[in-house]
Formats: C-alpha cells, sequence, structure tokens
C-alpha cells in the first residue's frame, strides 16, 4: 500500500496520509486533516492509558480469572493505536406488532403483543473499512465509560500511539446505523417479549449531530507453555474487553460430561416415553410430541458440546460470551 507524506502544517512532522482516506491526524500535535465532507465535524479523542497500564490491567484479569489464576504467563508483545468511531445521534420511531407461543392445555395459542418505539441513543460506527482486528466488536461496550476530551487538551509529547485514518464516508454510515439499528432494537424487542416473530415492524430511523471520536485500542500477545494468545484492551481505563485462552484439561472434562450427560437422557426419556406411550391410549399424540420435544432438546445440547472437545483455543467478551475453537 502506497502512502502520501507531507509535512504538518503546524509542527512540521512528517504526515503519513493513506489512499482514500477522509482525515488524518499528525501524531505529534495532533493538527487534523479532514476532507471536505469531514470538515464541520466535531472531533475528540479519548487518551490513552499508558503500556504499564495495559500491561497491568491484562495481569489483573489474569489472576482473576478462574482457570488462569495462579498460572504464570509471559506477555512478550503491546500494540496500541487510536481506532476512528463516528458517533451520530440517533432517533428511532414507529410501531410493531409481534406473538408469542403460549401452551394452555392441549393447544397451542398465539399471545400477540404491540407497542409504540421511540429510541434515542448515541450510536458508534467503526470509521474503517476493514474493522476484522480481534475485539474491535466489542468497543461499543466500553465506549462512553470514558469521557472524549478536546485535541488542544491532550498532551501530544506523551502519545505514541499511531492513529487510523478514516476512510468511509457519512453515507455509508448512514446506511450502517439504519441497518443495524433495526437489527439491534428488534432483537432487544424480541428478547423482553420472548417474542416467536413479528407481524410488524415498521420504524424510521432520523440522524441528528454526528461527531467523530479517536478511541485507543491495545492489541496484547502473551505465551503460556508454549503457545499464544490475544487480549484485546481498550478505553482509558485499559478494560479488557476479549481474551483468547488455552484450553485445559477440566474444560475438556466439563464439555465431554455436558455432551454425555445430554446423550444418555435422551435415551433415558425415549426408554420412558415409548413405555408410557404404549401403555397409554388416551392422549397418545400429546406424548408422542412431549417425547420427539424432549429428544430433540438433548440431541441438538449433545450436538453443540460435540465441536467443542477438539477445541484449543477458549475466547471470552466483555459481555462473558465464551467461544471455543
Amino acid at each position: 500500500m502506497s502512502f502520501a507524506v507531507f509535512h504538518c502544517r503546524n509542527c512540521g512532522a512528517g504526515v503519513e496520509s493513506p489512499p482514500d482516506n477522509l482525515l488524518v491526524v499528525c501524531t505529534h500535535c495532533g493538527d487534523c486533516y479532514p476532507s471536505k465532507e469531514l470538515e464541520n465535524l466535531p472531533i475528540s479523542i479519548i487518551p490513552s492509558p499508558s503500556a504499564a497500564e495495559v500491561r497491568r490491567s491484562v495481569q489483573k484479569r489474569m489472576a482473576l480469572d478462574s482457570d488462569m489464576r495462579g498460572r504464570h504467563i509471559d506477555i512478550y508483545q503491546l500494540e496500541g493505536v487510536y481506532v476512528p468511531i463516528f458517533i451520530t445521534r440517533t432517533t428511532m420511531e414507529g410501531v410493531w406488532k409481534g406473538y408469542k407461543e403460549v401452551k394452555k392445555r392441549n393447544s397451542t395459542v398465539k399471545e400477540r403483543f404491540s407497542e409504540a418505539l421511540l429510541y434515542d441513543c448515541d450510536f458508534p460506527v467503526l470509521a474503517r473499512k476493514n474493522a476484522h482486528e480481534f475485539g474491535l466488536t466489542a468497543i461499543g461496550q466500553v465506549l462512553f465509560m470514558d469521557e472524549a476530551k478536546r485535541f488542544s487538551e491532550v498532551e501530544w509529547e506523551n502519545n505514541q500511539l499511531p492513529i487510523l485514518a478514516v476512510d468511509i464516508d457519512d453515507e455509508y454510515v448512514d446506511l450502517q446505523i439504519k441497518d443495524d439499528m433495526v437489527n439491534i432494537i428488534g432483537e432487544s424487542i424480541k428478547k423482553q417479549y420472548k417474542l416467536k416473530a413479528f407481524t410488524v415492524f415498521d420504524a424510521s430511523v432520523a440522524l441528528h449531530d454526528r461527531g467523530i471520536v479517536f478511541f485507543p485500542f491495545w492489541t496484547v500477545m502473551y505465551k503460556y507453555k508454549g503457545g499464544s494468545y490475544r487480549v484485546a484492551v481498550g478505553g482509558a481505563k485499559a478494560k479488557v474487553i476479549a481474551v483468547m485462552e488455552p484450553v485445559f484439561l477440566s474444560n475438556r472434562l466439563w464439555t465431554w460430561s455436558l455432551g454425555f450427560g445430554a446423550i444418555l437422557a435422551s435415551g433415558f426419556v425415549v426408554f420412558v416415553g415409548v413405555g408410557l406411550i404404549m401403555n397409554t391410549e388416551d392422549s397418545q399424540i400429546e406424548l408422542l410430541v412431549g417425547l420427539v420435544a424432549l429428544v430433540g432438546f438433548f440431541a441438538r445440547m449433545a450436538w453443540k458440546t460435540a465441536p467443542n472437545l477438539i477445541a484449543s483455543i477458549r475466547v471470552e467478551t466483555i459481555g462473558n460470551d465464551v467461544e471455543l475453537k
């Protein structure tokens, strides 16, 4: 990738501008060079913690982890950057209708719900086309924990982090917000009301004030018994937002016991259920439906645990979502 290099008009330092950039910042003094379409947007920054603070945060997180507590890790690399994020004041208005299925006596009925939509929020969108670095998707969960500052309030002589350029435009951000907000609010409502489906989801999304915030994001590499793992750290308080950990024997045994237990439970349900069906003249259909549902539940549990028996890496995010790889 070729970069255009020019001298900062404020301090004279060299500034690298990647192709297709819409905003670059001089790392030495904080002077901004926005494109015409971004020149009126307010730009702020969340000051980064030091590398020592990031290291201490990772060590503390590992010391409190139930699996990693007491185990020695070797932190051998810390890399930080400022990630640009568009923050847009957003309003969603409209109405939704949906239903959930409720079992009453010997039948299943639809319980219907409807409610007006009215949401106001500051919606973040990463201002980068290729934003797939480990842990970046969890930034939104810690972004608003810190207060952003004006560039003039930052001591740039103490700043050692590269500042990533903005390379997406307003049109892309508008589309991203409208798609994501409908999906996020829709899933939240479904979860809250335990809905099976929406019959109507009519919403309009209005976009108001917008600004850009540069967020400090660190990737920390550590070794444990020959394996290398990553930790994502973000914000002024050096919050650990995503962690890779090795999968230990205890994790495998627990996963194995869940899968094997599900298989045993499925067999027990079949044995008991078939006996009940054969010895009962009434309500055989209801018993058969219940039998199939229980067997399906335990079979699904066994199927989901099977791939994790060979997993070597455990990934945990700030929301305590765990994924085995």
